[in-house]
This record gives structure tokens, sequence and C-alpha cells, in this order.
């Protein structure tokens, strides 16, 4: 019996001794200090991880749209393969720009990041207000690519997508050629939406415009329409 009232009075004296400790530890500057770093971090990581997931979540829902909208759209021989040529596939590069260089003055610093995170690869292709293409960039699934030294002025965009390149391919007569052989698609966006580099001048000097675009419908970006091919090569 006596052992069991040590053991008591040893645990009320630890508990005793602990409470003195927490109240001391209540009353300290440093242990609400530790506390607010700590919850400040602690929010941090969760807003962090917040908006990661949102930003996924948006991608993810724009790549469905897209994809839903190339099934949704009727799908003929005018628009896809040509199954019955015998073709050699051309080998395309990020950047390549397979309807021929276009114009790119020294002189001209503005430039056209876009990106294409779809599964399909694409050809983008600038359109100037005289209906000129004045650049176009092959960029596979999944990448981004840089156009630089764009020129001065209005613009809209033209994008081709699909598979299997072939820089042969028959889009009419007086028109150019090449084009995906597989799983085709054609889209142009409208002019009252159009890209602007136009260059800003100051009494400082000249600004140059810069621009993103991201392939992906619904985003916010620039918004585009299924064509045929006659009207993407009109």
């Amino acid at each position: 019996m006596g052992m069991l009232e040590h053991i008591k009075e040893r645990t009320r004296n630890t508990l005793s001794r602990l409470q003195v400790l927490w109240d001391d530890l209540l009353v300290s500057p440093l242990f609400w200090i530790f506390v607010a770093i700590f919850m400040f971090v602690l929010y941090c990581v969760i807003s962090c991880n917040e908006t990661e997931k949102k930003e996924q979540k948006k991608d993810e829902i724009a790549i469905e749209n897209w994809e839903r909208q190339r099934q949704q759209d009727s799908i003929n021989d005018l628009y896809t393969e040509h199954n019955n040529i015998e073709y050699k596939e051309t080998v395309l590069h990020t950047g390549d720009a397979p309807y021929g260089k276009g114009v790119a003055p020294k002189g001209a610093l503005s430039s056209c990041i876009i990106s294409n995170p779809t599964r399909y690869d694409a050809v983008v292709i600038l359109v100037n207000q005289k209906g000129k293409w004045v650049r176009n960039s092959y960029i596979p699934s999944g990448a981004s690519y840089k156009m630089k030294n764009i020129p001065e002025g209005k613009y809209i965009i033209k994008v081709t997508q699909g598979y299997s390149w072939y820089n042969q391919k028959d889009n009419g007569e007086g028109k150019a050629k090449g084009g995906f052989m597989k799983d085709v698609s054609y889209y142009e966006s409208k002019w009252d939406e159009c890209i602007n580099f136009t260059y800003k001048r100051t009494k400082d000097g000249i600004s140059y415009q810069d621009h993103e675009i991201k392939l992906i419908a619904n985003d916010g970006n620039k918004q585009i329409s299924r064509v045929t091919p006659k009207d993407f090569f009109k």
C-alpha cells in the first residue's frame, strides 16, 4: 500500500511541475513568436497546395473541353486522313517553320511564347491584316516555343493540329504545301480578339509588345474556332 501511495505522490509532483512549466511557457514571448511563425508557415504551405490544385484543375478542365470540341466536330475526309496516299513522314523539331521562314526582321524585338499542352502536335501561324502568313512554328505536344523578331502589327492566329507531318501534302492549287496526315483539324482566331504587336512609342523610347498563347480552349486566352481546310488555306 505504501508503494502505491509513493507512486501516486510522484505522479502528482510530476504533473505539478509540468503545469508550472506550461504556465511559464504561456507567458513567454518566445513561445508565442514560435507559434506565430509555425502558423504562418503552415498557412503558406496550404495556400500553395490549394493554388496548385486549382491551376491543375483549370488546365484539366480546359484540356477536356478542347478534346470534347474535337470529338463533337464532324470529321470527314476533307478534314483529316489521306489514308490512300503513300508518303514518307517529315521529321520536324520544335520551332521549325514548315511553311517557310516568314518575316523576322532583326530590328523587331516583339516576341510571343506559345505552349502546347494538348495531346496533338501543332503548327501555329501568325497572319497579318493583309492576310499574309508572317510566321509559322511547329510545336509538338507538351512543348513550348518563343517566336522572336515579330514585325509590328496586329495578327490573328491559325492553328493546325494532328500527327505525322508530310511536307508535300497537297492543300489545293496555289496553296502552301504541307500538313498533318492523321487526326487533322484546323482552327482560326477572330479579328475582334487579335493579338496586338503595335509598338508603344514614348519620349523615353519604344516599348515592344510581348504575348503568351496557350493552345487550350476556354482558358481566357484568345478563342479560336474550328474552320474547314478551304477557309484555313484561303
